[in-house]
């Protein structure tokens, strides 16, 4: 069966294996959908099972994780040779990527990202370790939707960072599709009053240790001269485009005011 582009089983399978989703063979020549969370995430694969209802979904919920598995289906062939090599190692897929629409987005989001509410930043940890992969992510935010992104270096590999009207605006467009289980990952972003209060405890506590915190700063900065140096390296790199087009626009602007 081919999939209609806008369908809802298309976009929850789609987004599931941007995510933690996988397509595998059991027993039999015919694949079938299958994903693992731990035990909180129950509520969450119950309400993925529920736009897969023709695929007979099942689910099993054990100490150890919760589990969603469907019956084999001939319709998981066309996503199984997408997303696998012959090594059966799944890779990314870019003419897939630009099919996802708001409802596969959340679902990728939800499966792969956090909210942050120290940093009041929105992060994607997608199964694709490198840099490149991640940037695949980005440029299709930034085509589709016009969401500008920062790409960071972690311990585990690279991570995808949406901040301010870029985080606010990705937000607007997956919480629609946010089922009440999952809410936690849109921060405050439907709690208004939360995020004003945060914001003005933020300046009232940096205005009251200014000297405390210039203190840790500059302690931090004279322990980790190096780790600072490669992490500016590697984020002008990989932002390089980005920074230029900024440079250029800030000296035209200057221009019109000489």
């Amino acid at each position: 069966m081919i999939f209609i582009l806008e369908s809802d089983e298309f976009q929850i399978i789609l987004g599931s294996m941007f995510g933690d989703g996988g397509i595998y063979y059991k027993n039999c020549n015919i694949p079938r959908f299958c994903e693992k969370h731990s035990t909180k995430q129950y509520e969450y694969l119950k309400w993925k099972s529920e736009f897969l209802i023709r695929y007979k979904p099942r689910l099993y919920n054990y100490e150890y994780g919760a589990f969603l598995e469907t019956a084999s289906s001939c319709d998981f062939i066309d996503f199984r040779e997408k997303f696998y090599s012959k090594s059966n190692i799944k890779s990314l897929d870019v003419d897939l990527l630009y099919k996802l629409r708001p409802l596969g987005m959340a679902v990728m989001y939800m499966d792969d990202g956090y909210y942050n509410n120290r940093d009041d930043i929105c992060y994607f940890y997608m199964f694709m370790k490198s840099k490149e992969s991640q940037k695949y992510i980005g440029e299709f935010l930034l085509e589709r939707y016009g969401i500008e992104y920062n790409i960071y270096s972690h311990k585990n590999g690279w991570s995808i960072g949406l901040c301010g009207k870029n985080k606010d605006r990705f937000l607007d467009i997956i919480s629609p599709y946010i089922p009440d289980c999952m809410s936690y990952k849109l921060g405050n972003l439907n709690d208004w009053d939360s995020r004003v209060k945060k914001k003005e405890y933020g300046i009232k506590y940096r205005n009251n240790n200014r000297n405390k915190l210039l203190k840790q700063k500059k302690e931090y900065r004279l322990k980790n001269v190096d780790k600072i140096r490669i992490n500016r390296k590697e984020f002008y790199i990989s932002n390089k485009s980005r920074i230029s087009l900024e440079q250029k626009n800030k000296r035209e602007l200057h221009k019109l005011f000489l």
